[in-house]
């Protein structure tokens, strides 16, 4: 708990770090974060046998299971109860925008992760609630529907391009694997 006291931030009650166990998880509640990076980072009890860690990043998977990789992480994005529609409807235009400055910035894979975070959420996950229906004008839903249109656009355009670089990379991994 955290209060204001005299000008200067204080928590009220400090943070009680215990030792972890050797057989248990190191790290686990602070470098795990499942909501927004799914299976891209793991803490491993360090008695266990190191194994893959599988990133989109990682040459030696075949192009689509690299892609699906790309899918999961677009796809880990949770609507709360809590927030009003009209948050959410206030953010649409600020997550176009980081993901457009991601994609200028020759990020693809990101880009096309931040796209698909966007269509997650305003295509599969707000639809679903009875505000979206109840609340929103014809006129805010047909502008969130042509958006999302020009969204699909986009990452599909980006989907194609990470798909080719991908099939390079890939094919350049196998011509190295049977060379050696």
């Amino acid at each position: 708990m955290v209060s204001r006291m005299g000008g200067k931030w204080q928590c009220k009650k400090p943070y009680a770090f215990s030792i972890p166990s050797a057989r248990g998880k190191i790290f686990e509640p602070w470098l795990i974060h499942q909501q927004s990076c799914p299976g891209l980072f793991t803490a491993m009890d360090p008695n266990e046998q190191m194994g893959t860690i599988r990133t989109s990043r990682n040459v030696t998977l075949p192009p689509h299971e690299r892609f699906k990789i790309l899918i999961h992480a677009g796809m880990s994005i949770e609507v709360s109860k809590k927030v009003p529609l009209k948050t959410y409807l206030e953010m649409m235009d600020d997550l176009i925008k980081v993901a457009a400055d991601l994609q200028r910035k020759d990020l693809k894979e990101e880009a096309f992760v931040e796209y698909h975070k966007f269509l997650t959420l305003f295509v599969e996950k707000l639809r679903e609630g009875p505000e979206y229906l109840n609340c929103l004008s014809k006129g805010a839903r047909s502008k969130i529907n042509k958006t999302i249109n020009r969204v699909f656009v986009i990452a599909e355009t980006l989907k194609r391009k990470l798909l080719t670089q991908y099939n390079k990379e890939y094919e350049g991994y196998l011509a190295d694997k049977v060379s050696v």
